[in-house]
């Protein structure tokens, strides 16, 4: 914690800043850097966002490309003793633009000229997922060389990172959580709905859409970007192009995941699920057993299969618990019951239940 405490110092002080992704190395890192990028702009921070291209599933992240700002000085040089320039003028149309050089005597080959980016050097440099940012710069920006010598905030969680950078955050902790624990001792409430977004994206992108096994922290902080305003049925559809009511159903836990003593329990109260029976019940608990590390999880939504009732679905690891809810008319299964409450009311739903599980 103490590294991104200091990240967020180095900052604060800096008023220009370069962020730059290894586009290479996957697309969380273009994620995670469009959230920094929203970020210093919420600070009023003078920022460039420094990709050669932007990938085409996040595009929804952003009004448009040009809205990344970008070094707009470029330098075409030719050294002084290989020919004598005696006029210069251009040409542009709608193909591109030309321009002429008159030469007085000498000769200009394609070898002589060398090109680049003429900016003031920045405050600070901050790279996400460059292992070796030297190596880096020399294959992917050789035209970038006022970058040298800036101080760097190494962002990374591979094991064969240089360490380059004046801070290194460089360790095997996910990106997305580490780029939201900077902008946290930024300010409390900077996130908004594009930076929830952007970081949401990342968690997503990171963890396959919470497949395979997650910590707490993650589903925490998945449902608080969402109840920032991140999308995560817009942001599966875009980057995996599909969208189902399980999705849904996910996306409507985490909005409303609240955490009590470590005890989760997520109320639905609109009826976009009112068709959700025990099947649907059992798919979802399938995932979410599967992909999340929880102790106890409570879920319960509107039902009006046949008349109004409040059914739902309870996590848990420790049998006994489990056994207790068959008392309500539960359906028990491996790690998890199946609820169908006689009861319309969803307060009455959940006390009763949170109260038949602490007898």
């Amino acid at each position: 914690m103490e590294n991104i405490i200091e990240a967020g110092k180095l900052i604060s002080r800096a008023k220009t800043i370069c962020i730059i992704p290894d586009e290479n190395g996957g697309d969380v890192n273009s994620a995670c850097a469009l959230a920094l990028f929203y970020t210093l702009r919420e600070l009023n921070k003078n920022v460039n966002l420094i990709t050669e291209k932007f990938p085409d599933r996040l595009g929804f992240l952003i009004p448009s490309l040009d809205f990344i700002s970008l070094p707009k000085n470029f330098v075409i040089s030719i050294p002084q003793n290989t020919a004598d320039i005696t006029q210069i003028y251009y040409e542009k149309s709608e193909d591109g633009l030309k321009i002429h050089l008159t030469l007085e005597k000498g000769n200009i080959k394609k070898n002589d000229l060398s090109f680049y980016y003429s900016e003031s050097k920045p405050d600070l440099i901050i790279t996400l997922g460059i292992n070796d940012f030297k190596k880096h710069l020399l294959e992917n920006l050789n035209s970038y060389g006022f970058l040298l010598d800036s101080p760097i905030l190494n962002i990374d969680k591979s094991s064969e990172n240089t360490l380059y950078g004046a801070i290194n955050l460089a360790d095997g902790a996910l990106m997305s959580e580490k780029v939201k624990k900077i902008i946290d001792v930024l300010g409390e409430n900077l996130i908004d709905a594009n930076i929830s977004g952007s970081l949401l994206s990342a968690l997503i992108l990171e963890t396959d859409n919470f497949r395979g096994e997650s910590q707490y922290e993650t589903f925490e902080a998945a449902s608080y970007l969402i109840k920032k305003g991140a999308s995560h049925q817009q942001i599966v559809k875009n980057i995996y192009g599909s969208q189902n009511q399980q999705i849904n159903f996910l996306s409507a836990v985490f909005k409303n995941l609240e955490n009590s003593e470590g005890s989760f329990f997520s109320v639905l109260r609109s009826d976009d699920f009112h068709h959700f029976g025990f099947r649907e019940a059992e798919i979802a608990a399938n995932q979410l057993k599967n992909n999340f590390l929880f102790e106890n999880l409570l879920v319960l939504w509107q039902s009006h299969a046949s008349e109004p009732k409040i059914k739902g679905l309870y996590l848990s690891r420790e049998k006994d618990r489990l056994s207790k809810l068959l008392s309500l008319g539960g359906t028990l299964r491996e790690n998890w019951t199946f609820l169908d409450l006689n009861t319309n009311n969803m307060e009455e739903a959940k006390e009763q239940v949170l109260r038949t599980l602490e007898n």
